[in-house]
C-alpha cells in the first residue's frame, strides 16, 4: 500500500505496524494513537478525527493538524482522505459492515455487550438483523455499531463526487 490508515488509538495495534510491507509506507494516525507507533515509519502523519465544526476549527488552529471525518471506521477515514487527496475513484475491498451469516453470536461484540447488561435474549436478538446483499445473495448479520458505521458511510457517499466501486462481493453495503 501507499498509505496505512488507522482510526484505532489502542497500543494493541502496534504489532501490525511491524510488518515489512508497512515499515516504509506513509502511516496516517489519529492524534490519540500511541506515540510508539510513530517510530514504525519515518513518514508518520497525524490527523484529528472530526468532532464538530466549532471544536474542529479550534483544534485545527491550535495544532495545525488536518481534521478528517472518520465516522468511526478506517474505511470511512480512508475514503475521506482519498477524496481530500483528489481521488476520482475508490474501489472497496473487504468492506462488509457485518458478520457473515453463520458466525456464532458469542463471537459478536455487541451480542456479548448487550448480554452483559442483563438484556433478554429476545431484546439482544432484535438488535441484530440479517441483511441479504441484493446482487451477491450473501447474508450478513448487522449489529447496532455496524448500523452506525454503514449510515456514516452512506452519509459520506451522499456528499461526495468520488465514484465508489464496491468490489467486496457481499456484505451490507450496496445501492
Amino acid at each position: 500500500p501507499d498509505y496505512v490508515v488507522s482510526v484505532d488509538a489502542s497500543p494493541l495495534i502496534e504489532p501490525y505496524y511491524d510488518k515489512e510491507d508497512v515499515k516504509e509506507q506513509d502511516i496516517i494516525l489519529p492524534l490519540c494513537a500511541s506515540p510508539t507507533i510513530k517510530n514504525k515509519s519515518p513518514r508518520t502523519h497525524w490527523y484529528m478525527p472530526s468532532i464538530d465544526k466549532v471544536t474542529d476549527n479550534i483544534i485545527n488552529k491550535l495544532t495545525g493538524l488536518p481534521i478528517i471525518q472518520s465516522y468511526g471506521t478506517v474505511t470511512n477515514t480512508a475514503c475521506t482522505l482519498a477524496e481530500y487527496m483528489g481521488a476520482k475513484e475508490i474501489v472497496l475491498v473487504g468492506v462488509t459492515f457485518g458478520w457473515p451469516e453463520g458466525t456464532p453470536y458469542e463471537q459478536m461484540d455487541w451480542y456479548n455487550k448487550l448480554k452483559e447488561t442483563g438484556a433478554s435474549e429476545e431484546l439482544v436478538m432484535k438488535a441484530h438483523k440479517t441483511i441479504e446483499h441484493p446482487v451477491w445473495k450473501t447474508k450478513y448479520i448487522s449489529d447496532p455499531l455496524f448500523d452506525i458505521y454503514r449510515k456514516g458511510f452512506y452519509k459520506w457517499l451522499e456528499s461526495t463526487n468520488v465514484k465508489v466501486i464496491n468490489a467486496t462481493g457481499g456484505g451490507t453495503v450496496f445501492h
